[in-house]
């Protein structure tokens, strides 16, 4: 599949379950403290892999070929 359709498939992915959860946060008293320490954690550990050095690591940078990892794999 190219490459753009896979990002346009995965940014419309994105964009829907951040959308879902905003809908889903206009709910929420955010002016109980209880509902908004959860709802400041939930947004911190979700932001983590973006404002830490360790996040950019586990997304690889170059082209990721499947062929090529599957023959890597162990046969069965």
């Amino acid at each position: 599949m190219p490459g753009p359709v896979v990002g346009a498939a995965v940014l419309v992915l994105f964009a829907t379950v951040t959308m879902v959860g905003i809908n889903t946060l206009r709910r929420v008293d955010l002016s109980n403290g209880h509902d908004l320490t959860i709802a400041s954690v939930s947004l911190g550990v979700g932001l983590l892999p973006e404002v830490t050095t360790f996040g950019g690591a586990a997304v690889p940078q170059d082209d990721f070929d499947v062929a090529e990892h599957r023959k890597r794999l162990p046969q069965d």
